[in-house]
Parts: C-alpha cells; sequence; structure tokens
C-alpha cells in the first residue's frame, strides 16, 4: 500500500467552501449544511423510502446495513478531510493516517456486500440480485454525490479515487451475464 499524505488531498476539495459544513452552527443558528445532518437527514430518507419497498421487502435488513455502511463511509470521509483542512497539524500527523484506514476499511466493507448478490443467483434469485446489485451501486454514487455536491469533496479527483474503483467494479462485477444466461436455460 502506498504511503499518502495529508497534502496528496489538498487538490480534491474546496477548502473555504468545506470549512463551512464543518460548524453546527453558523451565525448562531442551526447550520442547515452541518454535515452530520445533511447526512443523517439522507439516511433516515432513504430508510424510509427502502422501508416502503414491496419489491425489495424480503432484502430490507441486509439494504438497512448498507445504507448504515454509505453513512459511516460519509461521515469517516468528512473527518478525513477536517484533518486535511487543519493546517495546524503536521504533515504526516498519525490522526491522518488512522482516518485514512477507516476511510478505506468503510470501502472495503462496502465492496463487501457482493456475497449477498451472489447468493440471491446460487438461489436462482436472479431479478431480485440484479436489482440488489442495481440498490448497492446506485446509492454509493449518491452517497459520493453528496460528498461532491454538498461539501465540495471531489473524492473521484483524490487519492482515493483507485479504492472507489475497486468497489464499483467489485459490485458492478458480482452478477456475470454469462452465468445468468447460463441459469436462465437450466430453468426453463
Amino acid at each position: 500500500m502506498e504511503k499518502l499524505t495529508i497534502s496528496a488531498f489538498n487538490d480534491s476539495y474546496s477548502p473555504n467552501y468545506f470549512s463551512d459544513v464543518l460548524m453546527p452552527i453558523f451565525d448562531n443558528s442551526p447550520n442547515a449544511n452541518y454535515y452530520l445532518n445533511v447526512i443523517n437527514k439522507r439516511f433516515n430518507f432513504r430508510v424510509k423510502e427502502l422501508e416502503s419497498n414491496t419489491i425489495l421487502k424480503d432484502r430490507v435488513s441486509l439494504l438497512k446495513e448498507y445504507l448504515f455502511d454509505l453513512r459511516r463511509f460519509s461521515i469517516e470521509v468528512v473527518k478525513l478531510y477536517e484533518i486535511v483542512n487543519n493546517k495546524i497539524l503536521p504533515k504526516n500527523s498519525n490522526e491522518f493516517n488512522i482516518q485514512l484506514l477507516k476511510v478505506k476499511g468503510s470501502l472495503e466493507v462496502i465492496k463487501n456486500y457482493t456475497p449477498s448478490i451472489k447468493k440471491n443467483i446460487e438461489i436462482n434469485e436472479i431479478e431480485l440480485a440484479i436489482r440488489i446489485k442495481n440498490y448497492l451501486v446506485d446509492h454509493l454514487k449518491e452517497f459520493i454525490s453528496i460528498l461532491d455536491s454538498e461539501f465540495y469533496i471531489h473524492i473521484k479527483k483524490s487519492p482515493l479515487k483507485k479504492d472507489l474503483k475497486e468497489v464499483y467494479k467489485k459490485l458492478n462485477e458480482s452478477i456475470d451475464a454469462k452465468e445468468i444466461q447460463l441459469l436462465k436455460i437450466k430453468t426453463v
């Protein structure tokens, strides 16, 4: 694993705007853009939406856990950039390395949802497997978009882009079109 430094992240966020999302109170009022509020609001919205989804009702528990993991990943990314944004810390701070490991660990957790997709294929729940895969990919994209549009963190331009690509690849490759065709032929 390559050794990353704080300065490697400097060009992947907008420090002036980012500072605003770190403050729970802004001008003596609750800050609507405070990162925890934004992430929790989106998480709660997605959980309620999921609970009313009849197509995925058999996998609500799994997908709630996934949403929770996306929430945790988003918070860990913001905390990482909070360290990057803090110009007082030494450039190779242990705090930075620990937080970077937490972000990478969160990505590993997200990547490891692929067995649940494969399990549905194995029990011939192909449509459900496709829906779950699409759900996982779409909601990962959504939380990445929130980091970009709400918090000014451009993770696809950061040193984490390689890790993120790997997660997308693993999720997308969890369904093999040839394997599905063979399963469909067997069931006919």
